[in-house]
């Protein structure tokens, strides 16, 4: 049987195998992956590596560590998809690989150290985000560490060392140049859980006395100032205050009710969230000054701030992800009251996971193609969930158990993600029709879309794509000889009031519906076009495509 370090270098292994079996075979999805890159594009090209841009505008939604990695991985002669993903998957192998030497400065053990990385890597939404082009995972680490560097900090074993004073604030700087002062707002909530819950209560001067505020100070100053000086205060108001107070207070885009986390992160957090709800509540309770409590405190931060905002997206819970995997663990290894039964509910939960990607074919019509392969990856991940439901029936230790249920959760990374992505990448990114309006327009320096917010056309067009966002300027734009790429249901909606003007469409398939690239009919296409045929009820596509 395997133990925790045999799970923990399988999981290391596993995160290595999806990723060259996934990354070189698929492209940027729509929305968030191509946006990040294009955004590296254009630092690039412009060669302002301050002010971040995205098609030509300044861009304030995100601070700009992450596409400045990006377009480091670029110049170094990446592709734009292992360009975009390195950033996540490399700091998240990094954690990993860490996870021992961490749970040690925690008061825990090295064995459960191992047992908590591969509990990482085996839970669904951080597997599959470390494999993704977006900034969550590198935040998620960067937050991780804090919380490491503020439990030596607060639990000295060997007296307090200002070494991990500054990199405790470096590192808080780091996080904010890559989400924002969320970073600093979730830091300051698990600090405060602590010193109220834990007895006695741990001295807090470590965290603040010391250059280590004043250095974060100064670097997170040091951009925003410069950024702030190009950009203007239009640039700032985005960044300070619409996408940081703004989505707290009153989001624009995400709104979900109060629980919507509750019920998403026990599906989210499979197959140990159940074990880790249940090991931070014991932590909590016992009120006990030992770093264990500081994990259930960053649970709670992170659960309870992103409940309590307007706006909720599952990925945001990826930072108390490190934390439940490292209390999971304890709880498993410690053979703690009440933990088969989160391991049973874990079990089920798996086993519906295999279920649900065994018949996912039958329900998606673009997964028909893997039909056969994912028939077997998902009886795999419902064979071994159901191996560990045995072993709990035939009273196992829980170390069995749960080492059965991390295989199970790990096959999803292993089997499961690179097939469905082979499949889903046709119908999940905008490369082709970038390359088809690079065919219509080879002379063409920008391009235009309608009424969508997508990057794809714009990073793999290496073009700017301007957004048109009334008939009227999608009017003026095809009748001067240009292309426009825009959805089906929008050109449904308004291509009747193009009244004097026949369009064609070239199709290509998408996953919120079929793509158009229009452009002004020929007097070759109206010979070809039926009589019945009028600008007021625009001709069915005539050249379909696909990717």
């Amino acid at each position: 049987m395997f133990g925790p370090r045999q799970t923990w270098l399988l999981a290391l292994g596993v995160m290595v195998v999806a990723a060259a079996a996934s990354v070189p075979f698929r492209h940027l999805w729509e929305p968030d992956e191509p946006r990040y890159c294009q955004s590296a594009r254009e630092m690039i090209a412009s060669g302002d590596w301050i002010l971040p841009h995205l098609n030509g505008q300044p861009y304030g939604h995100k601070p700009p560590l992450f596409m400045w990695l990006v377009a480091a991985g670029r110049l170094a002669g990446l592709g734009w998809t292992a360009a975009g993903v390195l950033p996540s998957l490399l700091p998240f192998l990094t954690l990993v690989l860490v996870m021992p030497r961490m749970a040690r400065d925690m008061g825990l053990a090295r064995p459960t150290g191992e047992l908590a990385g591969a509990f990482l890597a085996a839970s669904l939404l951080a597997a599959v985000m470390a494999l993704a082009a977006r900034m969550d995972t590198l935040f998620a680490v960067l937050l991780t560490l804090a919380l490491w560097l503020t439990g030596r900090l607060l639990w000295p074993g060997g007296g307090v060392k200002r070494r991990d004073h500054l990199l405790l604030w470096i590192v808080l700087a780091l996080a904010t140049l890559t989400k924002g002062p969320v970073a600093l707002v979730l830091f300051a909530f698990t600090v405060a859980i602590t010193a109220l819950v834990a007895t006695p209560r741990p001295r807090l001067a470590p965290l603040l006395r010391g250059p280590g505020p004043a250095v974060a100070l100064l670097l997170l100053l040091a951009w925003v100032a410069a950024a702030g000086l190009r950009g203007g205060p239009d640039f700032l108001h985005e960044i300070l205050i619409r996408q940081s107070t703004g989505r707290t207070v009153d989001s624009f885009a995400h709104k979900r009710p109060f629980y919507y986390h509750l019920m998403t992160y026990p599906v989210t957090g499979l197959p140990f969230a159940f074990v880790s709800l249940f090991a931070a509540f014991l932590a909590l309770r016992r009120r006990s000054s030992h770093p264990t409590i500081l994990l259930a405190a960053a649970m709670v931060a992170v659960l309870g701030f992103f409940s309590v905002i307007s706006g909720k997206l599952v990925v945001y819970l990826l930072p108390l992800f490190p934390a439940a995997a490292l209390l999971a663990a304890d709880a498993v290894a410690s053979e703690r009251r009440g933990v088969r039964s989160g391991l049973w509910l874990g079990s089920v939960g798996m086993t519906l996971v295999g279920t649900g990607v065994a018949v996912a074919p039958w329900l998606r019509p673009e997964l028909a193609p893997v039909k056969g392969p994912l028939l077997i990856a998902g009886g795999v991940v419902t064979t071994l969930a159901a191996a560990a439901a045995a072993a709990l029936i035939r009273r196992q230790e829980t170390l069995v158990v749960a080492v059965r249920l991390a295989t199970a959760g790990l096959a999803v990374p292993f089997a499961v993600f690179p097939i469905a992505t082979r499949a889903l990448d046709r119908t999940m990114h905008l490369a082709t029709v970038a390359a088809a309006v690079k065919e219509m327009e080879p002379n063409a320096s920008d391009g235009f879309v309608f009424r969508m917010n997508v990057s794809g056309p714009s990073l793999y067009g290496e073009r700017i794509f301007r957004k048109l966002r009334t008939p009227e300027e999608l009017a003026a734009v095809l009748s001067s000889g240009r292309v426009v790429i825009t959805e089906e249901k929008s050109w449904r909606r308004i291509g009747g009031k193009l009244a004097g003007l026949a369009v064609r469409a070239t199709v290509f398939e998408f996953r919120t519906g079929p793509v158009f690239v229009l452009r002004a009919a020929t007097a070759a296409d109206s010979a070809a076009t039926p009589p019945s045929s009028s600008a007021a009820d625009p001709p069915l596509p005539t050249t379909p495509s696909g990717p």
